[in-house]
């Protein structure tokens, strides 16, 4: 596994594992958000220097696969370092959450550079120059692919569910923070699981990736449409979610990876049994 920058240390907090004292996908996604704004704090280019000069950084695309569960009071830490800048705009940062018993997870985001109305812009030179570059000959991490295997059929079938988007979940930018989609879509499996009479901490995260099309603001509603796509060669439940508002507009698109920690069969809850 190619390597870059030097180590961050990173704590997985109480409050981020499940019953089964494991982190969530989503905690895993803010160690890899603490990595990235270390990483810039490090360059010169912190949170109180982005904010002094009326800029951001946000995240437009992140992939992440899970190669195992991370347990609290496991000692942690990141490894990070950005792979191209293109255009002064767009970044691409690739992250490793290492653990005591190894690699945890591997992430690749795309970052996208914001001025203070928070439309894309060209960052200054001066930030641009700040950051080495390491052309890594690792591609980007993507979701393993998915099978189509036999028992698929009827796949279509959608679940609906409509969660709301507390006052107080508003991040330093003023909208929802990019790992709460995950927390989203994870309700919505959790649910799902919950009604077949299971629990919901028995899933299990393999990998996820999630376009972001627009912030999501407090008060609002988010709908969140899943579809079982397939299964994985091993049998992980591949599922695609639209968040929307219900209506026309789309805030992420994502895809999960999931299975049951028993090996249950977590795609056929999205298949009809008529």
């Amino acid at each position: 596994m190619e390597l870059y920058g030097e180590p961050i240390p990173l704590a997985l907090p109480r409050h981020a594992v499940s019953p089964r004292q494991v982190a969530r996908a989503a905690e895993i996604w803010r160690l890899f958000q603490v990595a990235a704004v270390e990483d810039s704090t490090r360059q010169g280019w912190g949170p109180k220097r982005m904010f002094a000069a009326k800029a951001a950084f946000i995240v437009a695309n992140q992939c992440v696969v899970h190669l195992r569960e991370a347990s609290y009071g496991e000692r942690l830490w990141a490894r990070t370092w950005v792979r191209d800048f293109r255009r002064n705009m767009i970044t691409r940062r690739e992250v490793r959450v290492m653990g005591e018993d190894g690699p945890v997870a591997l992430a690749t985001q795309q970052w996208v550079y914001v001025d203070a109305s928070q439309k894309p812009a060209r960052a200054p030179q001066a930030l641009v120059d700040d950051f080495p570059i390491f052309e890594t000959s690792t591609p980007p991490q993507r979701v393993p692919a998915l099978t189509r295997a036999a028992g698929v059929a009827g796949a279509e079938a959608e679940s609906h569910d409509v969660l709301e988007i507390w006052q107080t979940w508003m991040d330093p930018i003023g909208h929802l923070n990019h790992p709460f989609y995950v927390d989203l879509c994870e309700e919505a499996v959790a649910r799902k699981v919950a009604s077949a009479g299971l629990a919901p901490e028995a899933v299990q995260p393999v990998a996820e990736q999630v376009r972001f099309r627009r912030p999501v603001m407090r008060g609002e509603r988010v709908h969140v449409r899943t579809r079982l796509l397939g299964r994985t060669d091993d049998g992980a439940a591949v599922l695609r979610h639209v968040l929307d508002d219900g209506a026309d507009t789309v805030y992420a698109e994502a895809h999960t990876v999931r299975r049951l920690i028993d090996g249950g069969d977590l795609a056929a809850l999205w298949v009809p049994t008529s």
